[in-house]
């Protein structure tokens, strides 16, 4: 599960990756090259695979994991209801 810890764990490569949560599909933190860490979460429309960020990690309107959570969980019911503009 994706935890602050493992968040706070997840070192900078190269090139930019995306550390999954186990318990929710789709939703995890993307770590670029300078460090920069957001939540985010990967999704299917018509067949086509979309990806949307949901906040930081840290800085300026930073939000938690449990929030991010939160908010991914919103987003995935929109999406089954309404679609995506």
């Amino acid at each position: 599960m994706l935890t602050a810890r493992t968040i706070k764990e997840a070192q900078p490569k190269p090139k930019p990756y995306i550390v999954w949560d186990s318990k929710l599909r789709g939703f995890g933190v993307k770590v670029t090259p300078r460090g920069r860490k957001t939540f985010i979460i990967n999704y299917r429309v018509d067949g086509r695979e979309r990806r949307a960020v949901i906040g930081g990690v840290a800085g300026p309107g930073a939000i938690s994991t449990s929030e991010a959570r939160r908010r991914a969980t919103d987003l995935y019911a929109q999406i089954r209801t309404q679609g995506v503009d």
